[in-house]
Formats: C-alpha cells, structure tokens, sequence
C-alpha cells in the first residue's frame, strides 16, 4: 500500500496494518492487488488494499501510514556497535 503513497511522492511508514484473509492464493495463478487511499488527515493517511484471483476477493487489508520527511529516509540506520566503537 505504501506505494499508492510513492506514487504521489508521499514517504512514509507502516503505523498499522490488518489484514484479512478470506481465500487461499493459488500459486499457479496471477492475482490483481489493488491499493487506494482512503482517507488522511495531515501526516496521517489510511489506506484500502485487496487481492483478487479469477475475481474472487482473497484478501483485504487496511492500513495507517505516517507521512516522514524525504531526507529522513535516506540517513544510514547507525547499530549500537558502531556508536560505541566511536572514540
């Protein structure tokens, strides 16, 4: 869902996802997923999701994200290794 997001140049992070699973997947099969934004309001935004296969609804999903600066994203994650390590 998050790149329904990337798609309008929104970064952000996975406050909640629920997910519900109604159908088994066939492997074999192609499926369609499907993502929209549903509502938001400032940095938060709630997503719809759902997976269909031969037209049948197998899974659906609803999310929040909060929406992060770009730049954020983009720093190096720092492990508590190398922050000790630092003179």
């Amino acid at each position: 869902m998050v790149h329904a997001l990337f798609a309008r140049n929104i970064v952000a992070r996975t406050g909640e996802l629920r997910v519900r699973y109604f159908h088994p997947v066939q492997t074999d099969e192609s499926v369609i997923v499907t993502a929209g934004l549903r509502t938001h309001c400032g940095p938060l935004y709630c997503l719809n999701a759902n997976v269909r296969q031969k037209g049948v609804i197998c899974a659906k999903a609803q999310a929040k994200f909060m929406a992060t600066p770009a730049r954020e994203s983009t720093l190096p994650i720092e492990t508590t290794q190398e922050r000790n390590s630092k003179p």
